[in-house]
């Protein structure tokens, strides 16, 4: 009787791995990936069942096609716009003598990124937290057109909501206010920037999100301040 048990249970286990190889197959060359990533994948689904496949969930399976089209179809006319509006902005500016190192610099990042460099750049080191959010609420104040901000974390907390209700003042005096940030990196969630949605600024959570199912990547972050 035992050993009929034991026979059946080895089946079931080996008709589970053999569905969980399969999926592990399907799972990883339904889409293009590098030889490493392939190799590191398979491992860990094929030897870790069940439990590989809940991490490939949340860290395996990249960003969606369709956001990356979305991004991609404006990409090129939005480099262009930027291009031409750094080119004009620069006019303003005395040419000046380009070293090898400079020109070297200039060209790797038009080759790689079409990424132009603008003249005229002022550049402050802040070495503590009081002086730089003293700085950024003075500019906040100031703005007298637009207000755009990314942050990797947001905090509920007093400098959080100081950061919120500065964004609801200038949006209230019609300044255009927009704000991306990270579900994941802060404690906050869309309902902490009702106010300012309601003054007319636009808030928007990065690519990533807290929804478990459609969009969680936990590999995939906002890690800009600007």
């Amino acid at each position: 009787m035992f050993a009929k048990e034991f026979d059946i249970l080895y089946q079931v286990l080996v008709f589970l791995i053999t569905i969980n190889t399969i999926g592990a197959f399907i799972t990883i060359f339904r889409r293009p990936r590098s030889i490493a990533s392939i190799f590191a994948w398979m491992m860990t689904l094929v030897f870790i069942p069940g439990f590989g496949f809940l991490l490939y969930l949340f860290c395996g399976r990249g960003i969606d096609g369709e956001i990356v089209y979305k991004y991609a179809e404006k990409y090129q006319g939005r480099i262009t716009e930027i291009n031409r509006s750094i080119q004009e902005h620069n006019l303003q500016y005395h040419q000046t003598v380009k070293t090898p190192e400079s020109k070297l610099l200039k060209n790797y990042f038009r080759n790689t990124e079409e990424s132009p460099l603008s003249k005229g750049n002022d550049i402050v080191f802040y070495t503590d937290g009081n002086s730089k959010f003293k700085s950024l609420f003075d500019d906040i104040l100031n703005a007298k057109h637009h207000i755009h901000i990314e942050y990797y974390a947001i905090f509920h907390d007093e400098i959080g909501t100081q950061l919120r209700d500065l964004l609801v003042r200038k949006a209230k005096e019609g300044v255009e206010v927009r704000l991306i940030f990270d579900p994941w990196g802060g404690n906050v969630t869309m309902r902490f920037f009702k106010s300012l949605i309601q003054a007319g600024g636009e808030v928007v959570p990065f690519i990533t999100s807290r929804n478990l199912i459609k969009k969680t990547r936990l590999n995939y972050h906002l890690h800009r301040k600007i």
